[in-house]
């Protein structure tokens, strides 16, 4: 929270001005604690814990924290949820195992 004092026809004024944090934006699979981190504004302060679905492994920081000024702390580092898909080549005589690694972010793969 700010305060800021403005000289007005001989009185001086107070005004609150209120900074919160933007909604997150994480990749598709990622959970977060809370919900709300990544569809609304966030109070200073707050912390957003991000995780993972069986199976992935987190990508980025587990949490972030809404500073003073409105910003999160570690702004500029992604968080997805990194991977493995399994696909079967079946031949006439053999069978293939692929093991393909992929990382999910928002808006660039949808599964």
């Amino acid at each position: 929270m700010f305060w800021r004092f403005v000289y007005n026809f001989g009185l001086y004024v107070n005004f609150c001005t209120v900074t919160n944090c933007p909604a997150l934006k994480v990749g598709r699979l990622v959970k977060t604690s809370p919900n709300n981190c990544v569809t609304s504004l966030m109070k200073i302060s707050a912390k957003c814990s991000f995780s993972c679905p069986q199976g992935y492994q987190l990508q980025g920081p587990s949490f972030k924290q809404c500073g003073p000024k409105g910003q999160w702390t570690d702004s500029g580092k992604l968080v997805s949820c990194k991977g493995e898909l399994k696909i079967t080549v079946v031949t006439e005589k053999t069978a293939y195992t692929v093991l393909v690694l992929f990382i999910l972010f928002a808006n660039i793969i949808r599964v």
